[in-house]
Order: C-alpha cells, then sequence, then structure tokens
C-alpha cells in the first residue's frame, strides 16, 4: 500500500509544510519512497510502498509529459497493461511501466468517464492544472481509504484536505477534533463507524464508487459511477454447471490480476474457504511457484486456526509459515487502536495485526480471502435469516419460553460460543425481519445506550444517521 495526502485552497493560503507533515504521519504505509508538489492551488503529497514498477521515475506526486496534470495514487491497477495498449493506439506516450501513469493518461483521454475502465483498489486525485480542477476518486468496493474536510479558511468555492488515513488528516491545523455523536452511536451499535461517516465532525469519507470533482467557483460535485444493486439484480441466471465455470473462470482472473508484482508475493491463510481457495488459485495460475504461506495461532484452541491451514498448506502445496502469538495481548491494543485510526471492535482486528506483521518480516505484499464471506453469504448471521422465515410458525410463548430457558445456560468465552448465538438467535426471532437482523448485528441496545450515554437521546439510534 501507499500513502497519500494533500489539500486544495483557492485561496492559496494552505502551506506545503503542512502537506509535508501529513505526508510524514503516513511513512508506515510507504516507506520507499516520500514526495511533495505545489502548483497552484493544489499540494500534493504521496509515500509509496514499490511493488510495480520500482524504477524511481515512477515516484510520485507523477506529472504527465506536459505537466499541466499531476496525480498521487494508493492502490493497484490489474488491467492496466490492456489499457495502456488502448492509450498508446489513442496517441498516448509513456515514459514509466507504472500503472500510476496510465491512471493519469486515462484522465487526461476520458476525463471522469476514465473510472468505468478501471479493474482494481485504488484512491487518487489528480490536479488538473488547465481546467484548474481536483479531481479525487475511490474503487468500487472501498478497499483503498480516503478521509477528507472541508478546507477551513476558503472563501473562493470549497477547499478540501483529503489522506489515506485520519492520523494523517488531524495533523492539518485546519482540521479540528469535534465527537461526532451519531458516529459513536453506530459504533456501540455496530463496532464500527459505517457510511461516509466519521467519528469527527465536518470529517468524512469518500464512499466507495464515488468520485468528487472541485473547481474553483463552482459548487463541489460528487457522483457515484457504479453501482452493485444493479449488477445484482441484472444478473442471469444459467445452470449451476454454467455458474460454477463462469465463477472459476472470474476467480481465476481475479487472482492472476492480483499476482501482478515486481517484488515478493505470498498469502495468508487460515484453512477457510476464502483464503484456501485464493491459495489454491495462485498455485493453478503458475503451478511452477510454491508461495509463501502465513499462519497465526493462538494458545487458545477456539482462536487457532493452525492445524487447518497446515493441512490444506499440505494439499495444494505451499511454503508454510506458522507463528503462535503468546504473552499478553493486551499490550499490543495501544498500537492496533492507533492503526485503526476510527473505533473499531471488531476482535479480527487483532489476528490480523499479528499476521501482517509476521508476513512483512519476509515479503511485501499477500493475497488474502477477505470480503469472501460478505459475498457468498457466509456470516452466521445469514444463516438465522434464514432460519427466521421457518420460525415465524412456531407459536409465541413456546418461542419466549424458549428464549428464557436458553438464558439460564452458563456463559462461555469460547469464539462465538454456541450459547451465545443460540440467546441471541431465539431473541431475534421474536422480531419483524429487519429488526430481528439488527438484532443479530447490534452489540449494545438502545436500553444499553442509555445507560453508556450521557445523553439519553442518542440512544434512539439508527444506522443512517
Amino acid at each position: 500500500m501507499c500513502g497519500i495526502a494533500g489539500s486544495l485552497s483557492w485561496s492559496q493560503t494552505d502551506r506545503s509544510e503542512h502537506v509535508q507533515t501529513m505526508t510524514d504521519a503516513l511513512t508506515h504505509r510507504g516507506p520507499d519512497a516520500s514526495g511533495l508538489i505545489e502548483h497552484g492551488a493544489a499540494i500534493l503529497g504521496h509515500r509509496r510502498l514499490s511493488i510495480i514498477d520500482l524504477d524511481p521515475s515512477s515516484n510520485q506526486p507523477l506529472w504527465d509529459s506536459t505537466r499541466c496534470y499531476c496525480i498521487t495514487y494508493n492502490g493497484e491497477l490489474y488491467n492496466y497493461l490492456d489499457l495502456k495498449e488502448i492509450l498508446q493506439a489513442k496517441g498516448a506516450r509513456f515514459r514509466t511501466n507504472s500503472d500510476t501513469e496510465v491512471i493519469l493518461e486515462a484522465y487526461k483521454h476520458w476525463g471522469p468517464d476514465c473510472l468505468r475502465f478501471f479493474v482494481g483498489m485504488y484512491a487518487f486525485a489528480i490536479w488538473d492544472h488547465l481546467e484548474q480542477t481536483l479531481f479525487v476518486a475511490r474503487d468500487r468496493m472501498g478497499e483503498k481509504p480516503l478521509f477528507y474536510a472541508p478546507y477551513q479558511g476558503d472563501d473562493i468555492g470549497l477547499g478540501i484536505v483529503f489522506a489515506s488515513e485520519l492520523k494523517a488528516l488531524l495533523k492539518h491545523p485546519s482540521v479540528k477534533q469535534e465527537l461526532n455523536p451519531y458516529a459513536l452511536k453506530q459504533f456501540l451499535a455496530l463496532n464500527y463507524v459505517l457510511t461516509d461517516s466519521c467519528i469527527y465532525k465536518k470529517i468524512y469519507k469518500l464512499p466507495p464508487a464515488h468520485y468528487m470533482l472541485l473547481k474553483r467557483a463552482r459548487p463541489p460535485i460528487i457522483r457515484c459511477y457504479w453501482n452493485l444493486a444493479e449488477h445484482f439484480q441484472n444478473k442471469s441466471l444459467d445452470t449451476e454447471a454454467k455458474s460454477i465455470d463462469t465463477f472459476q473462470n472470474l476467480f481465476e482472473q481475479a487472482v492472476e490480476g492480483q499476482m501482478i508484482s515486481n517484488v515478493p508475493l505470498g498469502a495468508f491463510l487460515s484453512g477457510g474457504i476464502d483464503s484456501s481457495a485464493v491459495t489454491s488459485f495462485m498455485r493453478k495460475v503458475d503451478p511452477t511457484e510454491h508461495p509463501q504461506t502465513f499462519s497465526i495461532g493462538f494458545e487458545e484452541d477456539s482462536y487457532s486456526e493452525l492445524k487447518q491451514s497446515s493441512l490444506v498448506a499440505k494439499q495444494i502445496k505451499t511454503d508454510h509459515h506458522t507463528q503462535v502469538v503468546k504473552g499478553n495481548l493486551a499490550d499490543n491494543i495501544a498500537d492496533i487502536l492507533r492503526i485503526t485510526d476510527e473505533p473499531f471492535a471488531d476482535n479480527s482486528i487483532i489476528p490480523t495485526y499479528f499476521l501482517c506483521e509476521f508476513a512483512r518480516s519476509q515479503l511485501t505484499v499477500s493475497l488474502s480471502g477477505d470480503g469472501g464471506d460478505e459475498l457468498f453469504g457466509g456470516y452466521e448471521t445469514y444463516q438465522a435469516n434464514q432460519l427466521h422465515e421457518k420460525m415465524q410458525g412456531v407459536p409465541g410463548p413456546l418461542m419466549k419460553a424458549a428464549s428464557l430457558a436458553a438464558n439460564l445456560l452458563p456463559t462461555s468465552f469460547n469464539k462465538v460460543s454456541f450459547d451465545y448465538k443460540l440467546k441471541q438467535f431465539l431473541q431475534g426471532c421474536q422480531l419483524p425481519f429487519e429488526e430481528a437482523h439488527m438484532h443479530w448485528r447490534r452489540i449494545f441496545s438502545g436500553r444499553e445506550m442509555t445507560h453508556l450515554l450521557q445523553d439519553a437521546s442518542l440512544a434512539k439510534w439508527s444506522p443512517m444517521e
């Protein structure tokens, strides 16, 4: 990953040292190179982790050959070689072998419509000196983060300050820390802050599949350029055999595209379906390679996945590395909280932290199976949704009696223990479907929020606030 930062100040009151301080706060995202440009109303900063085209000529921020367009970019474009050929046929001339320059030339040829052609994960900002426009975009699924805040002090249109991480954004003197009570409610209810909200007021996340256009003396434009729902609702249903073939082809293409790298590449392997499938397809794409795979375990058996991952690694034939995390995990909580930026209470962040630290000691890039449960209904909440309909025929008094009986079960501290799932499920089954789904996801109830928060009005929670 890389880190980007920058500001747009039409009044030209910002100073480059402010953006430099933000950029320096992102050194951990890009230890290989640093850059800063100031041009007109825009100041762009970049920290680079070199993955594609290791040559220093690809360092950022990167100008085009005319020095009229400049980009700071975090991410990877998997189809950049195909796009490069198309752009060359249109007359584009390239000075580097990077995907960064492909994005820049694509914007020059297609403007904001360039996003329709991109397959990858990215967050970037392009300063268009000719049009006096800042173009900011984020990938379709929001894999790469982008925080921004209105620039305080501009009186000519909207200026902004932006960065890959909240901690970097807060280094800018115009960005203030004032708690957003609605974001706090989201966190208490779901363990994280959702939508484009941020834990602080007047700070936002550019939503996934959106871009922002900022032009002097014009209202800002924030527009959605892609919608997952449209594709999901309009999908064609083939036979099971054909659907399986189509999926396997798409999966292989996705893995092959993400294996493009000029540095050593491995994979996180938990032994579950998602990471095992990714690793298996890595071997299929390049059967001659035995990729390095990494797994961590804990002394508590219910939290350790080393047995499963070792079995899969042996079957797939990878160069497998394992590590057992010992000691007091509380010693690392401060570092983990600092990394997450916003409050985040999903305990998966703990093994992820140790796994990344372990893998980084040997290589730069690793593929993972994150996102599989979201795509294929792997979470137990989805199973509860299916059972909810079947349970509607059970008489209400019987459901209440079962729920009361479940509450008498002894409490277990295993990972997502059976007693916890049973209690939550039986309580939720007595609610309408939408409320039941939220009940199974929710951490603190409205009543519990009333006790936690001094302002009782905050307990009236809506997920979209």
